[in-house]
């Protein structure tokens, strides 16, 4: 009677041992399987990016990589590949759970067929036991599967805050940058237009000296004896002083200007040198009003000469008519 227990005792274990092994060799079958199932075979096309290199398709979902260059979105993409994961991880386990229920069925009607149900209390144990060690070592892939997504989120995450607080750097110094170019292209513009006024203004400025040099020129011509210049001399005398007045105006137009380009805000102070600009026009205006006031002079006395030249005449006509009469 042992020695049958014994022997007994012993084809349960070798049935206990066989039944393990083939749970093991089938959860690595089951193992292999899913591994070779998620590799992916992506399309051969490609995106051209804005730096006219080519991204290919990537990954387990063939997405296309990021251009260089460009900050990618990997949150959205790495919860998908984590989701897709802990689907994967839950049906390799269950088709293990599938697989030992399958065999442990098949090794226990075996058993049965062979050592009657003496051996089913050792068989059910053993059974009990490598369930029990297939759910422990599941619950462990769980846990270490979520340690790794929760690892890979936070680096994810730190490297995805660290890009945009790179790119928000980089932004704030393009505008910093862009700023920086339009003020110093506005004070081009304001300095060359500023340039213009003043050419503009000096040579209306030399055109009215050039006039009233021909109008000086003209009265030194004419006999002081005979015409009376004095309106007319100082009407020209009001006109140069105008026209320092006006240099002045203009050369203080300028120094206004200088002022305004060298200012951080040129559109403010702008108003300060469109006031001194108009002051200088209308000096200019001024010198002008006085040219044309000595030239009226210059003709009334010319005119009043030539006034009484015809008196004058007309009365040696009457005198010699007289002394013909006689």
């Amino acid at each position: 009677m042992t020695q049958q227990h014994i022997t007994t005792t012993a084809r349960a274990t070798t049935i206990s041992l066989a039944v393990v092994l083939f749970a093991v060799l089938g959860m690595l079958a089951l193992r292999v399987h899913a591994e070779e199932a998620s590799s992916v075979a992506c399309t051969q096309d490609a995106k051209m990016c804005s730096d006219g290199s080519y991204v290919s398709r990537e990954g387990p979902n063939c997405e296309f990589a990021a251009c260089p260059g460009e900050v990618a979105r990997p949150v959205p993409t790495l919860y998908k590949e984590q989701t897709q994961a802990r689907k994967d991880l839950f049906e390799e386990n269950q088709a293990e759970r599938q697989e030992f229920r399958t065999q442990t069925k098949e090794s226990f009607q075996e058993m049965r067929q062979e050592n009657g149900t003496s051996a089913v209390p050792v068989f059910r144990a053993e059974t009990k036991e490598a369930r029990m060690e297939m759910l422990a070592e599941h619950k462990e892939e769980r846990l270490q599967l979520m340690q790794q997504n929760r690892e890979q989120m936070q680096t994810t995450l730190d490297e995805r805050r660290e890009e945009l607080k790179a790119k928000l750097e980089k932004h704030e110094a393009d505008t910093y940058e862009r700023r920086a170019k339009l003020q110093e292209q506005m004070q081009q513009r304001l300095s060359s237009h500023v340039d213009k006024m003043a050419d503009r203004m000096y040579a209306a400025i030399d055109r009215l000296k050039a006039i009233a040099d021909k109008i000086s020129s003209r009265m030194d011509k004419v006999d002081s004896a005979d015409v009376d210049m004095t309106g007319a001399e100082a009407a020209l005398a009001d006109a140069y002083a105008q026209v320092e007045v006006a240099r002045a105006d203009v050369a203080y137009a300028v120094e206004i200007a200088a002022d305004v380009l060298a200012s951080d805000d040129p559109a403010v102070d702008k108003e300060s040198l469109k006031e001194a600009a108009a002051v200088a026009k209308e000096s200019i205006k001024a010198v002008h009003a006085a040219l044309r006031d000595a030239v009226e002079a210059v003709k009334l006395a010319v005119e009043e000469v030539a006034a009484q030249a015809d008196v004058e005449e007309e009365a040696e006509e009457d005198g010699g008519e007289d002394e013909s009469d006689e």
